[in-house]
């Protein structure tokens, strides 16, 4: 199946570490934009999870048309970054200039 082909790994290293190291990732950047409210963070979460969606499409592709299977985690994962980005263009698109920082409410 998908997590036994020949696509599930990218030379030593298994596709599902990759994507856990992306999570971990906008769990980072997410926070960081929490403590500072710096507007370069929130823009660059859209920036990787609009990668994310397109990484995650190309594998839906190789599921459906070449794989000939779908795998259960990789579709959840493609919905949580779907949702990820719509979130993210939402946010990006109510974010104020660079130049301007959100100030923080305590």
């Amino acid at each position: 199946t998908v997590l036994l082909s020949e696509y599930a790994t990218i030379g030593p290293v298994p596709l599902a570490l990759l994507g856990a190291g992306y999570y971990l990732f906008l769990l980072i950047v997410a926070l960081m934009y929490l403590d500072t409210r710096r507007i370069k963070l929130m823009k660059l979460f859209a920036a990787i999870v609009t990668l994310g969606l397109a990484v995650s499409l190309y594998f839906l592709y190789l599921q459906l048309f070449v794989i000939n299977a779908l795998c259960f985690y990789c579709m959840l994962s493609l919905s949580f970054t779907a949702v990820l980005f719509v979130l993210g263009v939402v946010v990006y698109r109510l974010a104020p200039p660079e130049d301007q920082e959100l100030s923080r409410s305590v």
